[in-house]
C-alpha cells in the first residue's frame, strides 16, 4: 500500500499539535510513557504561609517548571507579613502586594529585575532597599502612613516612570 505524503505530514502535524496543546498530560503508548511533563517547581522556602500559598498557586496556574519562569506575582490582600524567601525568585518583573501586613521589605533588595512594584496599603516604614531596583519603572507606595520620606522621595526623583507616594511623603520636604 503507497501512502500519499501530503496525509502523513498531515498527520504529523495534528499529533505534534495535539502534544504541544495537551503538554500538562502525559503520554502512554502500549503503556509505555511517550511523554511525561516536567513536575511543577518545589525548591523553595518562605517563612509566610500567606506567601507560600500565594507563589505555590501561581506556580501551578502557570505551570511554573523553573524559578525563572516566575515573572509574575500578584498577592495582594493576602495577610502577608514576611517576605523572606521570596528572593529564589529572581527573574519576577511586575509583583503587585498590595494591602498586606508588610513592615520590612529588604529580600525585595535582591529582586533587581523588578520593573513593576505595588506596596500600597502596607506598614512599610522604610523604602531603602529599593534604592538597588535599577530597572523599576513603576512603583506604587501610597498608603503607607508610616514611611519615611526621604528614600521614598528619592526614588521618585529618579525613577525613570511613575511612582505614588503617600500623601505625607508629597506634602512634607525631604528630611
Amino acid at each position: 500500500m503507497h501512502k500519499n505524503p501530503f496525509f502523513v505530514r498531515i498527520g504529523i502535524t495534528v499529533l505534534l499539535f495535539a502534544l504541544y496543546a495537551c503538554a500538562d498530560y502525559s503520554f502512554h503508548l502500549n503503556e509505555q510513557p511517550i511523554y511525561i511533563p516536567p513536575p511543577l517547581f518545589t525548591d523553595y522556602r518562605l517563612a509566610d504561609e500567606a506567601l507560600h500559598q500565594c507563589v505555590e498557586q501561581t506556580i501551578e496556574d502557570n505551570n511554573v517548571t523553573t524559578p525563572q519562569q516566575l515573572n509574575r506575582l500578584n498577592c495582594s490582600s493576602a495577610g502577608i507579613e514576611s517576605l523572606e524567601g521570596l528572593e529564589r525568585f529572581g527573574d519576577i518583573h511586575e509583583l503587585n502586594l498590595a494591602n498586606n501586613r508588610l513592615t520590612d521589605i529588604e529580600p525585595l533588595a535582591r529582586l533587581t529585575r523588578l520593573e513593576v512594584l505595588v506596596l500600597r496599603e502596607n506598614h512599610l516604614q522604610s523604602a531603602t532597599p529599593l534604592l538597588s531596583l535599577l530597572r523599576l519603572r513603576h512603583l506604587d507606595l501610597s498608603d503607607n502612613p508610616d514611611l519615611l520620606c526621604a528614600d521614598a522621595q528619592q526614588l521618585a526623583t529618579h525613577l525613570q516612570g511613575t511612582t505614588h507616594l503617600p500623601p505625607h511623603c508629597r506634602e512634607s520636604p525631604v528630611k
